[in-house]
C-alpha cells in the first residue's frame, strides 16, 4: 500500500506522529507532499491519498481532495484531523472514502489492516509511550510530544474534547531516546509540544509537579548540553498563568534557549474568564507576566476577541490589561479571533464582529510591533 500524506503547516507534528505509528507495517510506502504538482505523476490506482486538517482550512482540504480525485481512477481519500467529529461526517462523507474520528494512530493502523468502516470513532485515549513524535526511518523530524489532554475544558478549545482530559506524559526514556534521534540527524533544536509544559509529571495536570518537572528539565538539558539547543514555554507549547512562579522560573532559567514565555490571558475581563471556563483569573496572568519579567524573559500573551458575550465594559478590561502589559512588562499581544471548533461547547455559537473601533485599535497595535497574529484571516475581514 502507498500512502501520500498531505502536510500543511497545520498538520505536520500530527503527520510525524502518525508515521512513527505505522512505520513498522510491511509492504507499506508513506510519501509526503505540500504541493499536489510534486506527487501528481506518482499516484497510481489503488494508492490512498491521507488528510489531516483543522477547521479553518477545511475548505481548502476538501478542494484539494475532490481535484485529486477528478484526475485519479481508483484511488482512495482518507481523512482525519479535529475539524471531523462523529457530529459532522455530512459534510465530509460524500468526498472521503473513510472519515477517522479521534486519536489516529491506532485507526491508521487499522486501516491499513483492513479492520475499519466508512467512519472510524476511536474513543479511547491513545498510549503515547507506545508510539512517537518522530521517524528516523522517513526523517520526519520535529518537536516532540510529551504531554497529551488537558484537565480544564476551555468552553472554546478542542483539546480536552478530542485528547480527553486525563493527561498522558511520556516517559523520560522515551523522550531522551526521541531527543538522541533528533540530535543525530542534525536536528539541533528542541522543541516539546504539550498544552501545558509545567504540568509535566503532574498527576491531574492542575496542580504542577515541580521535583518532576525539574527531574525532565535536568534530563533534556544532560542529553543536548554542547550538541544543541532547548526550547521550554516556547512554540509549540506554553505554560498556563497560574503554573508561572518563582520555583519554576528558577528551573528554567539560564536552560532553555527561549527568550520569550508564551501564556494565555485569552481577556482581561473575570467575567469573560468564568464564562469560557479557564480557570484562572486576570490577576494570575499579571502575576505570571511579572515573575517571568522579573526572571528575564519577554513574554507572548494570548487574547481571543469576538466572543458573543462580549460587552462594552468588558472590552474595555481587556484593553486596559493590555496597556498594562505593554507599558509595564513589554509583553507582546498575540491576537486571535474566536472561531467556533466542532466538539466544543461553543461549537455553535455565533462569533461577534469586531467594530471599526476595535479593529483600528488592533491594527494599530499590530502596525507598531505591540501586537500579531492571523486575526484578520480569521474574521474575514480587513482593517
Amino acid at each position: 500500500m502507498n500512502i501520500f500524506f498531505h502536510e500543511t503547516n497545520s498538520n505536520k507534528y500530527s503527520i510525524n506522529t502518525l508515521t512513527r505509528a505505522v512505520e513498522d507495517i510491511e509492504n507499506l510506502k508513506l510519501y509526503f507532499f505540500s504541493n499536489y504538482k510534486d506527487i501528481k505523476n506518482l499516484i497510481k490506482k489503488n494508492d490512498v491519498i491521507a488528510f489531516s486538517f483543522m477547521t479553518h482550512n477545511e475548505d481548502d482540504e476538501k478542494k484539494l481532495a475532490m481535484t485529486i480525485e477528478a484526475e485519479h481512477y481508483g484511488i482512495r481519500l482518507i481523512a482525519g484531523g479535529p475539524a471531523i467529529t462523529d457530529k459532522n461526517t455530512d459534510k465530509f462523507v460524500q468526498i472521503f472514502d473513510n472519515l477517522f474520528i479521534g486519536e489516529g494512530e491506532e485507526i491508521l493502523r487499522d486501516f491499513i489492516s483492513g479492520k475499519i468502516k466508512k467512519i472510524a470513532v476511536n474513543n479511547q485515549h491513545v498510549d503515547i509511550n507506545k508510539y512517537g513524535s518522530v521517524s528516523e526511518k522517513y526523517k520526519r523530524f520535529g518537536s516532540i510530544e510529551i504531554t497529551r489532554g488537558c484537565p480544564y475544558g476551555c468552553f472554546y478549545c478542542e483539546t480536552s474534547n478530542i485528547m480527553g482530559k486525563i493527561q498522558r506524559h511520556k516517559r523520560l526514556e522515551l523522550i531522551r531516546k526521541e531527543i538522541e534521534i533528533l540530535l543525530r540527524n542534525n536536528f539541533k533544536d528542541i522543541r516539546f509540544i504539550t498544552p501545558d509544559l509545567a504540568s509535566y509529571g503532574s498527576k491531574d495536570g492542575i496542580t504542577p509537579d515541580l521535583k518532576e518537572f525539574n527531574r525532565f528539565v535536568d534530563m533534556v538539558c544532560e542529553i543536548v548540553k554542547g550538541r544543541g539547543r532547548v526550547f521550554l514555554g516556547s512554540f509549540p507549547s506554553e505554560i498556563r498563568p497560574e503554573h508561572i512562579s518563582d520555583e519554576l522560573c528558577e528551573i528554567l532559567k539560564g536552560r532553555t534557549s527561549s527568550k520569550t514565555i508564551i501564556i494565555g490571558a485569552q481577556s482581561g475581563s473575570d467575567e469573560i474568564l468564568k464564562k469560557i471556563n479557564r480557570r484562572h483569573s486576570v490577576d494570575d496572568v499579571i502575576k505570571a507576566v511579572a515573575t517571568l519579567v522579573k526572571y528575564g524573559f519577554s513574554v507572548d500573551v494570548d487574547f481571543i476577541f469576538g466572543f458573543p458575550f462580549e460587552t462594552e465594559e468588558t472590552l474595555n478590561d481587556t484593553k486596559k490589561l493590555i496597556t498594562l502589559l505593554i507599558q509595564k512588562y513589554r509583553a507582546r499581544i498575540h491576537i486571535h479571533y474566536f472561531m467556533p471548533l466542532p466538539s466544543t461547547p461553543f461549537e455553535n455559537l455565533t462569533p461577534k464582529l469586531l467594530t471599526k473601533e476595535l479593529r483600528k485599535y488592533l491594527s494599530s497595535l499590530t502596525s507598531k510591533k505591540l501586537a500579531f497574529g492571523q486575526w484578520e484571516n480569521q474574521l474575514g475581514q480587513k482593517s
